[in-house]
């Protein structure tokens, strides 16, 4: 909660409750993953054949990636190096252990996990308490760059390091090697740890946590995952103790049981050398202990019902069906042709429902068919419906409508070829910026290939090996794999609403649809074909000027059009663009705000005069390409991430947008729905409570104070039309593209697009009664606020304001900065290692320029029990600050991460495209950009000392926010009688 930042935590409310309506899924096409791909998982191949003592390319074999050296050590562990990625000098690290909760023993729940967060608790080489202050010293910052995870099958330790050094791979492999065979697990901080466990089992607890439980339970009673939660339970958490941690970690953790894998900027044959030297010593103690059996699904389960009353939770309707688990298949094109198969029918079927969704009536806010996995053991198929106004039979009737037409009726081609298409741009997007790959991204890819026993392949081969797995394929293929898939035990039919449905209810009405007339065919749809190709003749360059510092061009059209470009290759394939104009936030009415806010987020849903949303999707599905809208404190901004040959394509989507903008009245019948989520959500929320208790104390007139129901739902399309049209259609536009593209193909692609456009005259936008965010001069006594909850979770919010920013204070605001590193140091080691009240205490700055006034803001997830102490620990620790003064020590940790990531960040696109992105109106901003790492480094210990003690030295604004009963319970219903 940063209510300096204009209401975050609010925004985040409306991003969720605009997601969960949004039939468009936002953008195309990835650029950087391939979700859902047939490559995914299960059992390695092989990479070659033998014959006639030659070696024989094997063309339905996955080919290993070249620039991948792996092996495994004598001691039985297992490595992958490579030498590569994204930063320059820069290293990622990750150390898997093949085991999770799933083999712990009934007396052993959560000991996987604790475990874990052991390994930062000390070792043979890094003593207790050393390992934050030795990576902080080093520019590695815990959580950014360090963390760690465990699941049911393993546990996996990250660390990338942005800048290496020896002083670094030491440390990092020292590290490593203690969580090997190296911890000490010392008693005294197994018990301090303890409180850190059980703060991060509170953090999640909730309605969402509650119903996912129960309806895990549910589906798949009899599996052992369903009761092997890596969390544990509190009861068994408080039982672990360091012998049962000893024994758990004597056990599992052996060379046998892991991998690591490093890929950073260095030598292949360096990489391999420090591997093998750290971890050839590494000894197992005793045999490999036997595994537990791979619990299976019941097949011979019927059709079962669960329902529920969940007041607090959208409602939902979610039909699965379930299968044995296909783990054992080798990674060839035969597996890829299997996933390939279940991946184009289930995007056939959300085509078709996302077209309902988007339709001027729609039945349902959202509603996708996907395939989720209970790990090893079982798959589901499942279709998952988002009900408007909480009317979930009208919603399942609508989508079974659309899985009994396929059914029925089959794929027809043109569906096909789109979600090949579809599917072919994300392996080609992957494979042509592979080279730009961040290293983090390839250590974790490596991981997951190593970990799944899959061939360590480049996304040149995956691509490869779909264009193998393609071959052929025709609609009756799919047709075959849906029905092939759709099927299994079951179905489970699982309804939850507010207010909750009777189970014979839910049974009669699935029933019913499943035995009435079958639908007609799809309609055949006329081909769209795109209306926004042409703006008119191409615009004329009216002046060219290269700025050697930073190093960019900036073109001026003759229309008034700025386009500001910078050519990254370090980006390979990839671009950035962002179109600027109007005042943003300062030309929108007070009153106006949150509808604003909710605008933004579904601005895109909202289509084109002569297309919707769906059409733009279905016409660009092959393309990559995005369209984002932000309002920023003073402008608005456009924006989208695409490549080379889509670079074109883009410039025309969001020519379109900026002068026709669709504002389609679809998405008035979902905008209820959205706001009730919200609410709905709001009520359980600690940090909302507190982010509206503490707008109500210091500015109850302003627009962060949530409007009245009435007013939120009188928001609608027209709203949003004419809050965002005049700006979009008449103000100046500025664009900023940065990426792997040349000079003339950016320009030209500009001059036939908006540099095509008729002149834009500049009018002043801002509106004189801008509310922004002033806090009081002397702090209120504490605020005490509550949420809806039976769970003992409260938050502390802790918030020091600071001045309104300008650019002239501009040293005194990055040494507030490093003020705010050293209190988030200083307050996670109070609060989390000694106090062990807190998993995650965050303390964050934030000071816009000539907007709200700034403020360092610290929030501490706690238990209504610790509230008060924590707050009172966190404000002596920060008091202690001001009064005494930071350390060398403590300033060496906190700002040599921010110095170490400058040079990294000069190469990232992000960072251009921000430095870049409205300089031409505003130099300011550019000479931020350029001074940034001379400012920085100029910051000294005695600047952050005076201002620490300026800033620190008032009483905090303090909120408290506990959980009150809530005004109404959910339950689980009962089942409804299995039918014999």
């Amino acid at each position: 909660m940063n209510v300096s930042d204009r209401g975050f935590f609010v925004r985040g409310l409306y991003l969720a409750a605009a997601l969960a309506v949004s039939s468009l899924a936002f953008a195309s096409v990835s650029l950087a993953q391939n979700a859902g791909s047939p490559t995914a998982r299960h059992a390695g191949g092989q990479a070659a054949a033998s014959g006639n003592g030659n070696t024989v390319r094997d063309l339905s074999a996955v080919q290993p990636d070249p620039a991948v050296r792996s092996g495994v050590l004598p001691n039985g562990m297992h490595y992958a190096v490579m030498s590569g990625g994204a930063p320059a000098r820069g290293i990622s690290f990750r150390f898997h252990v093949n085991t999770g909760s799933y083999e712990e023993h009934d007396d052993e729940r959560g000991v996987a996990h604790f475990l874990e967060h052991m390994a930062f608790n000390g070792g043979r080489n890094i003593p207790g308490g050393q390992l934050d202050k030795l990576f902080g010293a080093q520019g590695v910052l815990f959580g950014r760059d360090q963390n760690a995870e465990t699941g049911l099958f393993g546990t996996t330790y990250e660390l990338d390091i942005p800048e290496v050094d020896k002083a670094k791979l030491d440390l990092a492999f020292g590290w490593l090697r203690d969580i090997a065979d190296g911890l000490t697990l010392d008693p005294a901080a197994v018990d301090r740890e303890r409180g850190v466990v059980l703060s991060e089992d509170n953090r999640s607890r909730g309605p969402a946590r509650t119903w996912g439980e129960a309806v895990q339970k549910f589906l798949a009673p009899e599996l052992r995952s369903t009761d092997h939660d890596p969390l544990g339970s509190r009861e068994s958490i408080k039982s672990i103790d360091a012998a049962k941690l000893r024994n758990f970690y004597q056990r599992w953790y052996r060379p046998d049981q892991a991998i690591v894998v490093v890929v950073g900027d260095l030598p292949v044959d360096e990489l391999e050398k420090r591997v093998v030297d750290t971890f050839s010593s590494w000894k197992p103690i005793g045999a490999e202990p036997p595994r537990v059996p791979i619990s299976k699904p019941n097949l011979s389960r019927p059709f079962e019902v669960l329902n529920a009353a969940q007041p607090y939770l959208p409602a939902s309707v979610d039909l699965c069906f379930g299968r044995a688990d296909d783990e054992e298949i080798p990674d060839t094109v035969a597996r890829a042709r299997l996933l390939l198969e279940r991946r184009l029918w289930r995007d056939v079927l959300n085509e078709r429902l996302r077209t309902e969704a988007g339709s001027d009536t729609p039945p349902f806010g959202r509603a996708e068919v996907g395939e989720h996995e209970a790990d090893k053991e079982a798959l589901y198929s499942c279709l998952d419906v988002l009900p408007l106004k909480n009317d979930w039979r009208g919603g399942l009737d609508a989508a079974l409508t659309e899985v009994r037409r396929l059914q029925a009726h089959g794929a027809t081609s043109d569906e096909v070829g789109r979600a090949l298409e579809g599917i072919r741009a994300e392996y080609r997007a992957a494979a042509d910026s592979s080279r730009a790959t961040p290293s983090a991204v390839l250590a974790e890819r490596l991981m997951n290939e190593e970990v799944n026993g899959d061939v360590l392949a480049t996304p040149r081969e995956r691509f490869r090996i779909l264009d193998r797995a393609d071959a052929g394929l025709t609609e009756r293929d799919i047709d075959t794999a849906f029905n092939r898939d759709w099927a299994g035990s079951g179905p489970y039919l699982i309804v939850s609403t507010p207010d909750g449905v009777d189970a014979a209810a839910v049974k009669a009405a699935y029933t019913e649809d499943m035995s009435g007339a079958v639908p007609p065919p799809l309609t055949a749809v006329k081909a769209a074909t795109w209306a926004y190709a042409d703006f008119g003749p191409a615009g004329k360059v009216a002046n060219r000027s290269e700025v050697a510092n930073p190093g960019f061009v900036r073109v001026t059209f003759a229309n008034g059009v700025v386009l500001n470009f910078k050519r990254l290759t370090a980006s390979q394939d990839k671009i950035e663009v962002r179109v600027r104009f109007g005042a943003g936030r300062r030309e929108i009415p007070n009153k106006d705000y949150y509808a604003a806010e909710l605008g933004s987020q579904l601005f895109v849903e909202g289509g084109l005069g002569k297309h919707d949303a769906e059409t733009l999707r279905r016409l660009f599905n092959d393309h990559g390409w995005g369209a984002e809208f932000n309002i920023l404190d003073d402008a608005f901004v456009l924006q989208g991430a695409t490549n080379p040959t889509d670079l074109d394509v883009e410039m025309q989507i969001l020519g379109a947008f900026v002068t026709d903008p669709g504002f389609h009245k679809a998405i008035d019948a979902k905008l209820p729905t959205a706001v009730d989520l919200m609410e709905r959500a709001a009520k359980t929320s600690p940090e909302f409570a507190a982010s509206q208790a503490l707008n109500r104390a210091v500015a109850p007139n302003g627009v962060y104070v949530t409007p009245p129901r009435d007013e939120l739902l009188a928001i609608n399309s027209s709203t949003f039309e004419r809050l965002f049209k005049p700006a979009l259609t008449q103000a100046p536009l500025e664009v900023t593209i940065v990426g792997d593209v040349t000079e003339d193909h950016a320009v030209d692609a500009v001059a036939r697009t908006l540099g095509a456009l008729p002149p834009r005259t500049a009018t002043d936008r801002v509106r004189p009664d801008t509310f922004f965010l002033r806090y009081p001069k002397t702090a209120p006594p504490i605020i005490h606020t509550t949420y809806e909850s039976s769970e003992d979770k409260a938050v502390v919010s802790l918030l020091w304001p600071l001045y309104v920013a300008e650019p002239k204070r501009r040293r005194e605001e990055y040494a507030l900065n490093v003020v705010a590193q050293v209190m988030d140091d200083a307050i996670r080691h109070r609060v989390r290692t000694q106090m062990g009240k807190s998993y995650a205490p965050q303390v964050g700055m934030a000071s816009p320029d000539d907007a709200d006034q700034g403020a360092i803001n610290a929030l501490i997830e706690t238990t209504a029990t610790d509230a008060n102490a924590v707050a009172e620990a966190a404000r002596d620790t920060t008091a202690d600050i001001a009064a005494h003064g930071v350390t060398q020590e403590a300033f060496d940790a906190a700002r040599k991460p921010m110095l170490d990531a400058i040079p990294n960040r000069m190469e990232d696109i992000d960072w251009w495209e921000g430095g870049l992105d409205g300089s031409a109106g505003n130099f300011e901003i550019l000479r931020e950009f350029i001074d940034y790492k001379a400012d920085m480094e100029s910051v000294t210990l005695e600047d952050v000392n005076r201002y620490a003690k300026i800033w620190l030295s008032q009483t905090p604004i303090i909120v408290i926010a506990t959980p009150a009963p809530p005004t109404s319970t959910a339950s689980v219903g009962a089942k409804a009688p299995a039918e014999r």
